[in-house]
């Protein structure tokens, strides 16, 4: 399969962003429930800015990666819940297809969650004074091909 082909059996970059908006308003929301005193900025999840594919689909035509964020959560998550809130993170982060752990860290005053997904994405929690959430997109396909459209 060539590289073309491989980001066309992908969801288009507009289906990804969709989807990693709401696996972030998701995670957002149990982070909420696990420390009330959260207080998130912003409207919710939005795509930050994008940019064009690196190696290997840099010569591939029209293809992009996002990156999508929530805003920042004043406050942190209280470390005593920091291991409930990874088991639950990763379980909804599955949900979306990011299921290996690739950086943990739970050094008191700057714990760190990254999981990677099966696009080369990557969902990031970083909770210290502030708490961030944020998604560093896959390489997908930018406008919607006439082949994967149904007849």
């Amino acid at each position: 399969m060539n590289l073309q082909e491989q980001l066309q059996d992908r969801p288009s970059f507009a289906q990804a962003g969709n989807d990693y908006k709401a696996l972030l308003e998701e995670v957002r929301d149990l982070l909420s429930d696990l420390a009330p005193d959260l207080v998130w900025d912003g409207d919710g999840a939005r795509e930050k800015g994008e940019s064009f594919c690196s190696e290997p689909f840099t010569d591939v035509p029209d293809t992009r990666y996002g990156i999508y964020d929530i805003g920042i959560g004043k406050g942190a998550v209280p470390e005593e819940r920091w291991a409930e809130a990874q088991k639950k993170v990763a379980a909804v982060a599955a949900q979306y297809g990011f299921t290996e752990v690739a950086l943990e860290n739970h050094t008191p005053g700057n714990l760190i969650l990254v999981i990677a997904g099966k696009w080369d994405d990557t969902l990031e929690l970083r909770s210290a004074k502030n708490t961030t959430l944020a998604v560093f997109g896959g390489c997908f396909i930018k406008s919607a091909s006439p082949e994967t459209t149904s007849s």
